[in-house]
């Protein structure tokens, strides 16, 4: 074999970052607390500290989820956020997905998970939200093509 035709043949992954609004809203936290910090420095509050606490603790819980990705290769889905271990579905355990009704729009997919054999676990299902997409239209059409009905 060619080392074209073994390039041909390796599937670049498809790639989809949360949506820009979705990114906007998981980051306010981090302005909070820029905004609680300038001022516990500039008026000297010390009632101001709870708050800044508080607001880093809501960015370390929003900001993975807005700098989330999602890498589609193959049969293989992988969600990918900063700070935590990526989650992966191979697509031929997929059951379904469903778009949630909430802010955003996200997915929620519904798979078979692994067990010790590596086999799919056909009497449980899991399920893994992804975060809103940009392109997400494109990515529920290649999931739909590993659904069976």
């Amino acid at each position: 074999m060619t080392f074209l035709a073994m390039t041909d043949t390796i599937q670049e992954p498809l790639r989809f970052q949360t949506s820009r609004s979705f990114q906007f809203l998981y980051l306010l936290p981090i302005l909070l607390a820029a905004a609680l910090a300038v001022d516990l420095v500039l008026n000297g509050r010390s009632s101001n500290w709870p708050l800044i606490g508080g607001a880093i603790v809501l960015a370390l819980v929003t900001v993975p989820r807005a700098l989330a990705r999602v890498d589609l290769q193959g049969d293989l889905l992988s969600l990918t956020m900063p700070l935590r271990a990526p989650k992966q579905v191979a697509l031929d355990q997929l059951v379904g997905f469903e778009r949630s009704g909430r802010m955003g729009r996200s997915l929620i997919l519904r798979y078979h998970p692994m067990n010790e054999q590596g086999m799919a676990d056909i009497a449980s299902e899991q399920f893994l939200g992804l975060p809103p997409l940009e392109m997400q239209a494109d990515l529920e059409a290649q999931l739909e093509q590993f659904i069976t009905p």
